[in-house]
């Protein structure tokens, strides 16, 4: 009898463990809670989404409702383009479910560094859109990708729109660049406050993460050439270069920084901007990564020259230490140029058209090498991928898309199309976008500064400002008495800068 008792005692013990081992498995919550948030019967149609066959997160806010966030306006002191700020951080909960149903994370419910998450919308232009992007914070590392490696552990993350698979397919050109690390990405479906929001891409936020984002130090610096300043609450350094795109930082936080750290990042700044005009800059840039980067953009089409998050990497505080570039991120314009180099090489941000166009040719150098000798081999990769993705199909993608697009079609937002869709199109895009740069890069890029007479275009050429905005072609810009400056006009067989 009492060796029958004890090893039922045991057998208790074991379960019991087993639970607890279970809980903690799935977030950072207490067990209590994590009891608590197991039930599934506080959302609506749960079995339904489910159904739809992708992970589904399910995100509630404390207060029962979205974060607010305000717009801003070419603010002063003076900045371009059209911004939010004060982006409100809602505290709440945030479950993941796998499509069996399995909850395979679980924050636990909002307590202050210790469990649950905040949710703000995030963004500055795409914010504006019907369909928001939000990032989400946990207030205990975790991972939301749920790859079962608390090596991906970390507190952000992102959730972001991308109806053309622009952004998704964007990191994939981008990690056959071999230049750095690129953000892990999946597609989810998402409920928010007991709503479904549709079809997003849950993807890891740009972070100092030495084990599985960007490496550098604790002494080391993540910043952004960043035209969205005015929203940072004075958390910047400003620009000698270019003082309407300041330097904003994501590593560490502004307040962080003792007066010998700041004054160390500006020193650095300054030499590297400096170096723009006068040359030598590889002395300060690492231009394997920053060749890299531009021509990943060039490949990708991206049309944004204002908004293209540009963020540079300092590994540690040694004063020999050059900036590396960070890793593409803003590639929902993907696709947007067929025929031409992506924007950035006519506008000023971190001088890329000083250094093409300077006597010091190390950049252009670089550049060309790049795609000469490597060029053929990233397409080779792209198309062999790309053809994976469309033999092997996913059904669970276009569902998902049909019901995020009815949920967003009355509100004007812009329709995912189908998989097999997107996977063509971009197969017949890239094979364009090879041939246009097989013929192109080496060539001198003809972005002088010249007086053009009005006949020099084709009355449909594209006119831009010089932060790549698109102000109209290029017979109704000169018809409309435009204001004085530096534009830029994208006809069919050349771009130039031309003065007003």
């Amino acid at each position: 009898m009492k060796r029958s008792f004890s090893i039922l005692i045991i057998i208790l013990l074991t379960f019991f463990c087993g639970l607890s081992a279970s809980a903690s498995s799935i977030g950072s919550a207490t067990t209590e809670s994590n009891e608590n948030l197991l039930s599934t019967d506080d959302i609506t149609d749960f079995d339904k989404y489910l159904d739809l066959g992708l992970p589904l997160l399910v995100i509630t806010t404390d207060e029962g409702r979205d974060p607010t966030f305000e717009l801003a306006v070419k603010p002063d002191p003076g900045c371009i383009g059209t911004g939010t700020t004060n982006a409100e951080k809602l505290p709440g909960t945030i479950r993941r479910f796998e499509p069996d149903g399995t909850l395979t994370y679980s924050s636990g419910t909002y307590e202050n560094g210790v469990s649950g998450c905040t949710l703000k919308v995030r963004g500055n232009g795409s914010a504006l859109r019907p369909k928001k992007p939000f990032k989400v914070k946990l207030q205990k590392k975790g991972d939301l990708l749920a790859r079962g490696d608390e090596r991906f552990n970390d507190k952000n993350w992102v959730l972001l729109t991308d109806v053309g698979m622009h952004i998704s397919l964007g990191f994939t050109v981008a990690s056959f660049f071999e230049s750095g690390w690129v953000p892990a990405y999946e597609y989810v479906n998402v409920i928010i406050n007991n709503q479904f929001r549709g079809l997003y891409i849950l993807v890891e936020a740009i972070e100092r993460n030495e084990k599985c984002r960007i490496n550098v130090s604790k002494d080391g610096y993540i910043i952004e050439n960043d035209c969205y300043w005015y929203a940072e609450n004075g958390e910047y350094l400003p620009s000698v270069d270019l003082p309407k795109a300041a330097y904003t930082f994501k590593y560490p936080d502004f307040d962080e920084l003792t007066p010998d750290s700041k004054a160390f990042i500006q020193s650095k700044i300054d030499q590297l901007e400096k170096s723009f005009t006068e040359g030598g800059y590889g002395k300060y840039l690492d231009l394997d990564s920053y060749a890299a980067w531009i021509l990943c953009h060039d490949l990708l089409g991206t049309h944004d020259g204002l908004g293209a998050n540009r963020f540079l990497v300092l590994a540690d505080n040694h004063p020999d230490t050059k900036f590396t570039m960070g890793p593409v991120w803003d590639l929902d314009t993907s696709e947007g140029i067929v025929e031409g180099f992506f924007h950035m090489h006519y506008t000023p941000y971190i001088s890329m058209a000083k250094m093409f166009l300077g006597e010091d040719k190390s950049l252009e150098t670089v550049y060309t090498n790049l795609w000469i000798n490597k060029g053929g081999k990233i397409y080779n990769q792209i198309v062999t991928e790309f053809k994976r993705l469309l033999k092997e199909g996913n059904h669970n993608f276009d569902i998902s898309a049909e019901y995020s697009n009815e949920v967003w079609a009355p509100q004007n937002a812009a329709e995912i199309d189908p998989w097999e869709s997107n996977i063509k199109r971009k197969l017949d895009y890239y094979a364009k976008k090879k041939i246009w740069l097989d013929q192109n890069v080496g060539q001198s890029l003809d972005v002088s500064v010249d007086e053009i007479e009005d006949d020099s275009f084709d009355a449909d050429a594209l006119v831009y400002s010089i932060n790549g905005m698109l102000v109209g072609t290029y017979s109704d810009f000169l018809g409309s008495n435009a204001e004085k400056g530096i534009y830029i006009v994208r006809g069919k067989n050349k771009t130039r800068k031309i003065i007003i």
